[in-house]
Formats: structure tokens, sequence, C-alpha cells
């Protein structure tokens, strides 16, 4: 029926809705669907893949669009609610209603809860996501698409928990165009989390650290609030209970009060005693209709706040400009759309290579389109983390259009690359021998590479499987870029992808690569333990201002690795010597004979120190290959941290820890909280051809979740 439509555009949004409704159907009660709840939307639909209507998003009700991502190719459905009474022309008022945290399909967060003579949207974007990277690139991109094909007027912006943070972060990259924000239990300040997580006294210990915590802070809420103040009337709703212990009311605090600071006047907090992460006497609609009471006047002068090392600004449509400080913050007066001043800032050309058109960090090239450059001769450890990258971002994101690979260079031709569609950012993998677009990348820059070695900028750098990151614009289209990326050993590629910043799951703030360049080796595991890291100039040139290393002390303390480490000579196998089959840790790499996390030290289960075993940050799954060697396996399980001192993590976490063997559960433990202590486990293995460890997640907060260990894991032979 469907396919009969002409228009591939009408088809797809068609196909999309008849999916949702049928996974909305499968969770319904007999009885709903009996009382015809959906009967109306269907009768809509059916008529439409029919196509008896000419066009069908156009009409009052519910629909879903589909906008296909120019980043990777993923189709985006977007839920749509279209006023009663709308003639089809008028312009709208549109409410953009990001959902929280916890949705993995339409159903979800289907349909958008509808009002009176507003169009509201919800997009799914890219699922359970935190507003950030590829999922704001999402959330633009799904708007644009409405906006193509709705006349609208006002934009509002509206969400709640995970979609109240989305709501700061959008309102501050797109303030001219905003018309209202309603922003509820928003994580907006990372200083709002002190005294919640047990362990984060823990001091940033080199220049390396607080580079990047500078770099982080940079892209909370808090950081860009005086954007928002630079119109000081634009309606601000704010709401948060005061015994949230999901995200605590801290983060809504901050912020207001960061607010009235700068001269808001048009904000309204409401602040529920009693009340935790929902369960509000105000609805949706309410604070809608708040928003729409309290119009702003258009914007005649904008303020664009410029955190330390991030070079421009985070807003649509700012002119050119040129931080002179980039370790300082810079703020940018913007008069009809033109440079007016500002302070540590100055007005810039359109320069052709600058990170005006380009800003990097390194992450920023994961937001907009990009390929991964692999020769055919590739070897198969770059073959496999090419692979691994690919199937970790359409697991996580959707999209599969990212692993092309290049035919080899021509030979008795230097420096030569297939032509590929502009702009699109290059992920090269491998050494300059290895691969033609990391060599033309680096020829012409003071860099070289060799096993257990970096030269880079007159300095040396060594480390055991050592390997470099690094960022640099297309000297031929200054929208594009080649990240490089490359190991000395096969080791130094192991789970490259989460070893410091999750590039591809971007949950919580787990997943950044703040820098534009970075060394590390095998004791890296986030940006104390570098061995530097650091920023190019406005214009793309070596700073060594801009270089910084990380904490011989702490590099010195680290034990075990992001592999398999040495047997340990006293006759026992233990489990973290042998290498595993297949990983699968979404939220950080599992580690061997240390903690999971960033920059950790030795294992810690319990408050108890282990000398072997493994760390996962749930969930979390390893399976080994056997072959029937091994009869008994025994571990001590239990999550890193106690929890006595801050009972929401107490709270949050849950895990089970599994063991299977050929397939079949063989032994589990209870759902185990931070309070719990230690459980030994023990499994019978005899015969079993493969092992696998689960760490499961017992509540759904999943971003709430620590470490944790399974500590003298080892395995017994007949």
């Amino acid at each position: 029926m469907v396919e009969a439509i002409a228009d591939p555009q009408v088809r797809r949004d068609l196909k999309a809705h008849l999916a949702y409704l049928d996974t909305r159907l499968s969770q319904l009660r007999k009885k709903d669907i009996l009382l015809g709840r959906l009967d109306d939307e269907a009768i809509r639909l059916h008529q439409a893949c029919l196509g008896r209507v000419a066009t069908p998003h156009l009409q009052p009700g519910h629909h879903v669009i589909v906008t296909v991502s120019e980043l990777d190719g993923a189709e985006l459905p977007t839920s749509v609610a279209v006023p009663q009474g709308w003639d089809g022309k008028a312009p709208l008022p549109l409410v953009l209603d990001l959902h929280a945290a916890g949705v993995r399909e339409t159903a979800d967060c289907f349909p958008v809860r509808p009002h009176p003579r507003v169009l509201c949207v919800t997009p799914l974007a890219r699922g359970s996501h935190d507003y950030r990277g590829p999922q704001m690139t999402a959330v633009e991109e799904c708007l644009a698409d409405v906006r193509r094909r709705y006349p609208v007027s006002t934009l509002l912006v509206t969400g709640a928990s995970m979609g109240g943070t989305g709501t700061w972060l959008f309102a501050q990259r797109h303030i001219a165009e905003v018309g209202g924000i309603a922003p509820w239990m928003g994580n907006a300040d990372p200083d709002a989390w002190r005294g919640v997580w047990e362990g984060d006294e823990r001091p940033v210990l080199s220049p390396a650290g607080r580079a990047c915590e500078l770099a982080q802070r940079a892209r909370m809420p808090i950081a860009r609030v005086g954007q928002l103040a630079g119109r000081p009337d634009l309606p601000v709703y704010v709401g948060h209970g005061a015994a949230d212990t999901i995200v605590p009311v801290g983060h809504s605090d901050s912020i207001v009060e960061k607010l009235k600071s700068l001269g808001a006047r048009n904000l309204r907090y409401d602040r529920f005693e009693g009340l935790g992460h929902g369960g509000f006497p105000v609805s949706r609609d309410e604070r809608v209709a708040w928003l729409l009471a309290n119009p702003p006047a258009p914007p005649s002068e904008l303020l664009a706040i410029i955190p330390p090392l991030t070079f421009v600004a985070d807003m649509t449509g700012a002119p050119p400009h040129r931080v002179l400080d980039p370790l300082s913050e810079a703020r940018l007066v913007i008069r009809n759309g033109q440079f007016a001043g500002g302070e540590n800032v100055e007005a810039a050309s359109d320069a052709a290579t600058s990170k005006w058109h380009y800003p990097g960090p390194a992450g920023f090239a994961f937001e907009n389109r990009f390929r991964i450059a692999l020769p055919h001769s590739a070897p198969a450890h770059l073959a496999c983390c090419a692979d691994e990258f690919a199937r970790l971002w359409k697991e996580r994101w959707g999209g599969s259009g990212i692993l092309p690979v290049f035919p080899d260079p021509v030979p008795g031709v230097t420096g030569t690359l297939p032509v590929t569609p502009r702009p699109h950012t290059l992920i090269a993998l491998g050494s300059p021998e290895e691969n033609p677009a990391v060599k033309v990348a680096l020829d012409s820059l003071d860099v070289a590479v060799a096993p257990g070695s970096v030269r880079f900028f007159g300095r040396e750098f060594s480390g055991d499987d050592i390997g470099l990151i690094l960022l640099r614009p297309n000297a031929l289209d200054p929208l594009a870029a080649t990240l490089i990326v490359w190991g000395a050993t096969p080791a130094a590629y192991a789970q490259l992808w989460g070893r410091f910043g999750h590039v591809v799951h971007l949950e919580g703030d787990r997943g950044r690569w703040y820098f534009d360049y970075a060394i590390y080796d095998r004791k890296t595991c986030g940006p104390d333990s570098f061995l530097a890291v650091g920023w190019f100039d406005h214009d793309w040139l070596f700073d060594p201002k801009l270089l910084f290393e990380g904490s011989a002390e702490l590099r010195a303390s680290i034990p075990g690795s992001h592999w398999p480490t040495q047997p340990s000579g006293d006759g026992r196998v233990w489990l973290s010597t042998l290498p595993p089959d297949h990983l699968e840790s979404p939220r950080g790499p599992v580690a061997f004979d240390r903690s999971a996390g960033v920059d950790t030290g030795p294992l810690m289960i319990q408050g108890q120190r282990f000398e072997r075993g493994l760390g996962m940050s749930p969930p979390a799954k390893a399976i080994w290959r056997l072959d029937g060697t091994f009869s008994r396996f025994r571990a001590k399980v239990g999550l890193e941290r106690t929890g006595a001192r801050y009972p929401l993590r107490y709270e949050a976490e849950r895990v089970k820890f599994e063991v299977w063997a050929d397939g079949a559960s063989v032994v589990s433990s209870p759902v185990l909280s931070a309070t719990d202590g230690l459980f030994e486990l023990t499994a019978d293995l005899r015969g079993a051809r493969t092992l696998e460890l689960r760490a499961v997640n017992a509540t759904k907060f999943v971003w709430h979740f620590g470490p944790v260990g399974w500590g003298e894991a080892e395995l017994t032979a007949p």
C-alpha cells in the first residue's frame, strides 16, 4: 500500500508512522485497544497510505515525519502534533519538546503532547543521549526539516531531565531564534554534583588534567549562561524538585542564581519542596502557556560567551572573530549580526584555514559528515579497529554510511587520495606508510611517528604501545578535516574508542575528545595520564603554550592496562592475562588489573584493593574462548564504591553479575547495591568452550553507574 506512494519523502514518513503505531499497539493492554484509543490516528494513517490525502503531514492530529541525516544517512523520526482547526497556512508558534533519558525507540517518547494553536514537535533524534555532539546535530537537522515543511513563527523550547539539559544547550546555541525556554531538572552545573558522587574529591594532578577539565566544563550550560542573560527579557521558566535524587536541585539553584545576578528579569523558578524527579503540580501545557504569555522583544544585541579553550562562539550566526588569549574567557558583542566589540576578542577575516571555519576539538569530527579512511591493504588490527567503530556507531546512533574503504594510492604518485564528496572529515587510521590519508595530513607538520616514540614539534615522547590522535583541517576545504589515529602496535588500538572519553557513546559527559591532539600509551586512561595533550591556535598553528603534559607520578602508579596483562608466575591462571575474544562496553573500556574509568588506579571493589581482576562500567560483557581447558571460575564481585557517604549513589545503582558458559547462564549474583559488600561467585566450567562475564545494570538510570569489579577472577584447570 505504502510503496505505491510516489513521493519518497511521504513514503518514508508513512512507513515510520506505521512502525511507530505497530510498536505502540504491542505495548498497549487489550482494553486500551478495545476502547479504540488509537482509532482516529490509525484511520487517518490508513487514508494517507491509500494516497487519498495530498499533504498528510499538514492535517490536524499526530504525525511522524522522517529526516535523513546528512551526517551518516540515519533516518531520524520526529513526532508532530498539528493543532485542531489549523488552516494549513497561517504560521504557528513552534514548541520543541526535548525528551528525557531512557528513550530508545519512537514508542518511548511519541506522541508529543498537543497544545491549542501551537505546533508541537519531539524529535527522537538519536535516542537517549545528552544533547551534545551528534544528538544536538540530529535535533538541529530535524528542526530544520520541520521548518521546511510547516509555516512557523515563535520558537519555544521545553524539556525535563535530560531534555532540560538539552533545552539549556539548544537555547544558548540558538539564542537569537528562541522566544522562550522551560528547562526543568536539567544537568547544568558540574559543581552541583560535588558531595554527591563518592570519589569526586580526586584532585587534578597535572597541566593536562587541568586543561581538559577547563575544556570539559566549557561545554556545560552554566559556562555560557551569559548568552541567555544577554537577552534579559527572554522568558525562562525553570522547575526542580528539592528532593531530586537523580539530578540534584543544586543544578537549577546555581544557574537560576547566575541568571538573576546577570540581570535576567523574565525569570520564573518553581522549586518544589519534598518532591523528587517528577510528579510536579505544573503541567507542560502550563509551562508553554506561561512562555506564550510573556513574549520577549526582538533582540537588538547579543552576547556570546567563549569559555577557555573553545576558541570560537558556540552560537549560530556569530560573525568571524578571534580570541586573543584562548586560556581565558572571551565575551563577544554582536549587533545586527556584526562584530561590535567585547573582551579578549577581536574581529577576524574570513580566512580559509582557521578555527572560525573548523573549530575542533577532535571530538567535533564526529558531529558532522565524516568517513573512515582505510586502504584495502590495511593490516588486520586497523581493519578490526575500523569495524569496531562502525559497529559501535551503528548500535548507538543508527547510521551506517561511515565506512568506505579507500583504494590504495596510485603507484609512483605520492600523496594521492581518491576524490570524495565534501565537506567530509576523514577518520584516518594507521601510519603514513599504511594510510595515504595520514601521510597527506602529516607531511606539512613537524610530527614524526616511530615504534615507541613520537616527535612532536621539537618534543620527544616515548612509551609502551604509544599512540597519537591529531586533528588537522583540510587545506583544500576549510569545512573539512582529517583526524589521525595512529598506534605503534596493535595493542595501541585496543578499546581505543572508549579509553579516555568515548567518541561513540556520548552518554552523560563520558564521550569527549576535547583536545586537538593527544599522545598516549598503555598507561593512559584519562587526561592526567596522557603523555601530552593540547590544542592548536586560531589559525591551526602549533603554540607551545597550548601543549600540556600529564602526571608522571600518576602514570608511575597506574597498574594494569586496557588489554591483558602478564601472568603472575605463581601458577594461577588469572583471567586478566587471557585475551578476550569479544568485548562490549559502551560506557568505557574493560580494564585489566585496574579499575574502569577515567585516570583510574588499582582495582578497588567495596573499599578493598585487588592486584588481579577486571574493572567494568555497566552494562558490559566480555567473552573468552576456553575450548574446554578449564573446570572452574571464581571471583569476588561488587560495586567499586561503598555508597556509605552518599545516598544518591546507593539509591541509583543496582548491578547484577552474571557468568555464562556456552551461551547459557550458569551462576549469577543477587542484585547488588553500593552498600552490599562483596559477593563471591563460583562457576562449574567443565567442558565449556566459551566463558562470558556480564555486569548488568538493574535500574534504568545508566549514566549514574560507577565502575564495578571482578576481583581475583581466576580459572582453574581440570
